[in-house]
């Protein structure tokens, strides 16, 4: 065995094949070993509460965006409705999907745009403006 070394350590030929063969045998170690042990990604998207525009359920899902038709997360659970972010009154206490502003260009001046951000999220049950969306702790 240790005549072969020396053969093969006094022919330059032989020295670089061996040479290479090793540095390549611990490239590829360290090149599966990084394969192996990479973590996944983490998952794109929040945790949000949505509430069922059809059936009304209300749960949280991890959402990226809740207006991507493509996206199945954006389908209800129960029903395949659509989903929305889920809104709760601070005074009555009702949950309510949130209510998308029209952007159908009538609303032509700064008034009337404050005016519909207003009220787009004011509760339908009582009419105040003590609204916020639901946090994951507000789930029964």
């Amino acid at each position: 065995m240790l005549e072969m070394l020396k053969k093969i350590w006094h022919n330059p030929r032989l020295r670089n094949k061996a040479v290479l063969g090793v540095v390549l045998f611990v490239l590829a170690i360290l090149l599966i070993y990084s394969l192996l042990t990479r973590e996944p990604p983490p998952p794109e998207g929040a945790i949000r509460v949505v509430i069922c525009e059809d059936c009304g359920e209300t749960y949280a899902t991890r959402i990226k965006d809740i207006d991507d038709p493509g996206d199945k997360r954006n389908k209800c659970r129960v029903c395949g409705g659509k989903l929305a972010l889920a809104w709760k009154c601070r005074e009555c206490k009702f949950e309510f999907p949130e209510n998308k502003i029209a952007s159908d260009g009538k609303l032509d001046n700064t008034m009337k745009k404050y005016q519909a951000v207003v009220n787009a999220n004011r509760c339908p049950n009582c009419g105040s403006l003590a609204t916020a969306p639901m946090s994951k702790d507000e789930l029964k």
